[in-house]
Parts: structure tokens; sequence; C-alpha cells
């Protein structure tokens, strides 16, 4: 799940190294439907996003789960929690994933690690097509005077985030005509402007 600019290509090791790090500790739940994989989630009391112990071993099981959910049809994408490991998901968790994080299990003080699945709209397969297709694109957006600088599934708003040198509403908009405001959101490299 690379994440791409204008200049260079940034692979799952730096996912995997930003998950590791925490940065990944953002939970977005507005249109959100969690389930637990385990009666022990939640109940561990460690922040797994922040404490350095709890976040390596959270990591080691995001790793793990990351080899063998990736390739399962609904997948959408993962990160560390404070509460544990979210797993994002098209509708409802399928029996093989549900299955691969339960045989994945790790613990962590004697306790499961807690795994949890978020609903969301788009699988991760899906949203590569999408960051595939602005990549084809970016000759074209150049052409229009709209630079992307970077693209990339954010797994957060589960939608491809591009970053634009000047942000400009009109750029936002033809952006959204061209790929669907379901599917990506636009945000500014630099300070956002009004209007366009």
């Amino acid at each position: 799940m690379p994440f791409r600019t204008a200049r260079t290509t940034v692979g799952a090791v730096a996912f995997l190294l930003a998950v590791a790090g925490g940065l990944g500790a953002t939970l977005w739940y507005s249109h959100a439907h969690s389930t637990s994989s385990s009666a022990a989630a939640g109940s561990t009391g460690v922040d797994f996003s922040n404490d350095p112990d709890a976040n390596g071993a959270a990591s080691d099981l995001a790793q793990k789960l990351l080899t063998d959910v990736q390739p399962l049809a609904g997948y959408a994408g993962l990160q560390i929690v404070r509460y544990g490991i979210e797993v994002d998901v098209v509708g409802a968790p399928s029996e093989a994933i549900q299955a691969t994080v339960a045989r994945d299990d790790t613990q962590y003080q004697g306790k499961p690690i807690p795994v949890r699945y978020r609903s969301v709209r788009h699988t991760e397969h899906d949203l590569q097509a999408v960051v595939d297709r602005i990549e084809t694109d970016e000759g074209y957006w150049k052409q229009q005077g709209i630079d992307p600088t970077a693209w990339g599934i954010d797994i957060n708003s589960n939608t491809v985030q591009i970053s634009l040198t000047h942000y400009t509403k009109a750029y936002r908009d033809a952006l959204f005509a061209r790929y669907g405001s379901d599917w990506v959101s636009v945000v500014s490299h630099d300070v956002m402007t009004e209007g366009g």
C-alpha cells in the first residue's frame, strides 16, 4: 500500500514503521461499526499506540496480520490504536479474516492483544486502483495547472488523500469530479485558499 509523491514511492515498509511508531494511533469513527474479536478487547488497560513495549508487541501482530489478511476479500487496512489493533473491512469481517485474526493471536502481559473490526466502504485493492489512476493522470493534472504533490491511501478516512501545492475549491472539485468525493480527499500542501 504505497504512498506516492510526484518524485518518490514509499512502500509498505514506511507504513509499518509508522504503525510501529504509533503514528496510526488516531481512530476515526464517524461511519464506523466496531466488533471485537475477543472478550478481552479493551480490558488490558494498556495504550498500545504510545506504550513502547505494548506498541512493539502490537507491531509484531500487525505485521503478521498484514501479511495474512491483506490478500483476503474485503480487507481495507489495519492500524495500531490505543486499545490494540483495528482491522478495516468492507461490511462484516469474513470468516476467513476472523479465522486469520484468531490464528495470529498474540499475547501481551498474558492477555490477547485486542483486535476490533471497523466497517468501511472501500477495500484496499479498490483504493489502490484509484492511487494508480491518479499516478497515470499526473501529467493531465499538471496541464490543467493542478499540482498534486502526494497521494496515497488514508486509512482513517478510507479514501485516497491527495495533497495539492496550491489548494483551491475549484481544484478540489475537479478532482472530486474525476475520481468521486467518496473515493478521494483533498488537502493543502500549503495554506488553503478559499474560492478558486
